[in-house]
């Protein structure tokens, strides 16, 4: 299944990505100090589950997206 790349869409769904990816780690960062008091845990630890988290989203949603088409 090739499928056309419409170029004038994806230039501006990539930057749309780019942008709400560096405004998620942002508002992880406000949270990490109420994170690291409600768990009680350091800044590393922290600082990994968020790494592993998105980590996991990012993997299981290429996977998931790549299946729908099978």
């Amino acid at each position: 299944m090739n499928h056309p790349i419409n170029k004038k869409v994806l230039m501006p769904v990539m930057l749309l990505g780019s942008f709400l990816s560096i405004l998620n780690q942002t508002i992880l960062n406000v949270a990490l100090p109420d994170l690291m008091e409600e768990f009680e845990i350091g800044p590393t630890t922290v600082d990994h589950w968020l790494y592993a988290g998105k980590w996991d989203f990012g993997t299981g949603d290429s996977l998931f997206d790549e299946t729908i088409y099978y």
